[in-house]
């Protein structure tokens, strides 16, 4: 049970830390000069909301149901791919010598293995 209660703590602040880099005037001023659709960042933020919508009851049920287990796994990957990309988009949107504030640059995100049952 404490495993699931860090897993959705876990989750929780993932989120946050991207949907606060997702708004970020770095990332929306790549999104600009790179003339990409704004719309695939909507797009992402509103699959992330889903996710999290869901992840309470999913983290509850996936004791007793390996495909719950599974997709929480493969969400916790997309999580982390999501990161990637807020990192290299900040990585290439500013300069090596410019300091960024901490809530808009990425940090190096730590793996957190979920234990399997």
């Amino acid at each position: 049970m404490a495993l699931q209660l860090v897993g959705g703590a876990f989750f929780s602040s993932m989120f946050q830390a991207l949907f606060d880099k997702m708004a970020s005037s770095e990332v929306m001023d790549f999104f600009r000069k790179k003339k990409l659709n704004p719309g695939l960042l909507k797009n992402l933020e509103i699959l992330l909301i889903s996710a999290d919508a869901v992840l309470d009851d999913a983290e509850g049920k996936q004791l007793g149901n390996p495909h719950v287990r599974k997709w929480l796994l493969q969400l916790k990957e997309a999580i982390y791919a999501a990161e990637d990309l807020m990192i290299e988009i900040c990585d290439e949107c500013l300069p090596t010598d410019v300091e960024c504030e901490s809530s808009s640059r990425p940090t190096k995100v730590m793996r957190l293995t979920l234990p399997a049952f």
